[in-house]
């Protein structure tokens, strides 16, 4: 799964965002989408509805409404 990444105080977003960006564009298509998959599966066993839902920009983190 995920790890969590504690960044020194003194990093910038910039460089974060950057570390970030790399670290996906090392990934394979497979992997990428993968990934994606496995966040979904994640999100419906914690809330109950899938997290990512597609809004024509991007990708809008949002809780399906009961």
């Amino acid at each position: 799964m995920g790890k969590i990444i504690l960044h020194p105080p003194g990093t910038t977003r910039e460089d974060i965002e950057e570390m970030r960006l790399m670290r996906n564009l090392e990934k394979t298509p497979n992997e990428r989408i993968r990934l994606m998959f496995t966040l979904n599966i994640m999100a419906i066993m914690v809330k109950g509805g899938p997290l990512k839902l597609p809004q024509g920009k991007g990708i809008i983190l949002k809780r399906k409404d009961s």
